[in-house]
């Protein structure tokens, strides 16, 4: 839609399972065998429509450490280049984004110093998530994707794109 409309857009990181454990958790403990499989066939039919492939999806990652090293590619003008890396790793390839190692492969990839990104994750703390924080609460997120229209509308889902539309062309008339 960036082609078509001219967007200006602002990626937040928002942690969609805070709890889950550092190591992860396989998404079938997590929502059981048989919704895993019915959740994750919905995932690679949806995904196939914009040309995605899901792959080797069995673990949910602990994502905390990946927004913070997302926000240090935002920082060194590589955040487009790691979200596309990421992306890849985590959902086509099945790594565990939730580790450190992998985590430093990817900034690296991306173009990122990869010693510098390790700084950064381990001394970085919350409080740089505070303004994002806001917004959430604002627009009450609590699912992902979450697309907020000029600071008015709100539109949730993957597969929401008509609603998407009609919510840019009216901010555009207002």
């Amino acid at each position: 839609m960036e082609k078509e409309y001219p967007l200006e857009v602002e990626w937040i990181p928002f942690e969609l399972h805070p709890g889950t454990p550092e190591d992860g958790l396989l998404l079938a403990e997590r929502f059981g065998s048989k919704n895993f499989k019915v959740k994750l066939d919905d995932l690679k039919e949806r995904g196939q429509r914009f040309g995605y492939e899901y792959a080797g999806m069995e673990r949910m990652a602990n994502s905390h450490n990946a927004l913070l090293a997302e926000f240090y590619g935002l920082q060194q003008q590589h955040g487009e280049s790691f979200r596309n890396e990421i992306y890849h790793a985590y959902f086509e390839e099945g790594r565990n984004i939730g580790q450190i190692d992998v985590l430093l492969d990817i900034g690296e990839k991306a173009g990122m110093n990869r010693q510098e990104l390790q700084a950064f994750i381990r001394e970085t703390n919350n409080e740089i998530f505070k303004p994002c924080l806001k917004l959430i609460e604002k627009f009450e997120v609590n699912s992902v994707p979450t697309f907020i229209v000029a600071d008015r509308y709100k539109v949730v889902g993957s597969d929401q794109e008509e609603a998407l539309r009609r919510v840019i062309e009216k901010a555009m008339k207002e």
